[in-house]
């Protein structure tokens, strides 16, 4: 059955806990909450292979500014 995230966008994700860890990353990532990375490990431990969560995941090294994370962005990079 297809999934859709909080704000009706389509998920190529089979399980509801997946989609359910992906909108509370989403929520998390809006209100900039501490435990949004906790949300999106969750998210890619249901579906390691969500495209957009690998990409989310680049994302959210690169933000935090710091560098020593740039290399787990960048393998986020190459694994998407």
């Amino acid at each position: 059955m297809p999934q859709s995230d909080l704000f009706g966008y389509d998920l190529p994700v089979e399980s509801p806990a997946a989609r359910d860890a992906w909108n509370r990353t989403l929520l998390g990532f809006l209100s900039h909450s501490a435990d949004a990375a906790d949300h999106l490990q969750q998210t890619l431990a249901h579906e390691f292979d969500y495209l957009l969560a690998t990409v989310a995941r680049g994302l959210f090294c690169l933000l935090l500014g710091r560098c020593e994370l740039v290399e787990t962005s960048q393998e986020a990079h190459r694994t998407a």
